[in-house]
C-alpha cells in the first residue's frame, strides 16, 4: 500500500499546479486509499491502462515519476526546421534567419 504524506496531499490542490499533474496525484491519492484502477479510471474518465501506468511509475519514482512525460518515441523532426525558416522568410519582410535558426530584424526604425 503506497503511504502519502499530509504536505503532498496540500502541493496537489494549488492553483498554479498543472492539470495533468493535478490529475497524476488524484490517481496516486486514490491508489493510496486502496481503490482498483478501473475505479480510479471511471472516476477521473481516464483508462486502467493509464491509472497503471501513472500508479507504476511513482512506485518506481515516487514524485519524479509522475512529474514530467516519459520521452515518446518516434523519428526527430528533420524537415521542420526548413520549412518553418521559409514560412517566416515568406510572411515577414526584413528578417533573415541565421542557420542557427536565430533571426535578425533589418526594418527601418528597430535596433537589435
Amino acid at each position: 500500500m503506497t503511504t502519502i504524506s499530509p504536505s503532498w496531499r496540500t502541493e496537489t490542490r494549488c492553483c498554479c499546479t498543472p492539470a495533468r499533474l493535478v490529475l497524476r496525484a488524484k490517481m496516486i491519492l486514490a491508489a493510496a486509499q486502496g481503490r482498483e484502477n478501473k475505479d480510479i479510471a471511471m472516476e477521473l474518465g481516464c483508462t486502467r491502462r493509464t491509472v497503471g501506468t501513472w500508479r507504476n511509475r511513482f512506485a518506481e519514482k515516487r514524485m519524479v515519476g509522475i512529474e514530467a512525460d516519459a520521452p515518446r518515441g518516434g523519428r526527430t523532426a528533420t524537415q521542420r526546421a526548413k520549412y518553418e525558416a521559409e514560412i517566416i522568410r515568406m510572411t515577414t519582410p526584413g528578417i533573415e534567419i541565421y542557420s542557427s535558426g536565430r533571426f535578425f530584424n533589418h526594418s527601418p526604425g528597430r535596433s537589435n
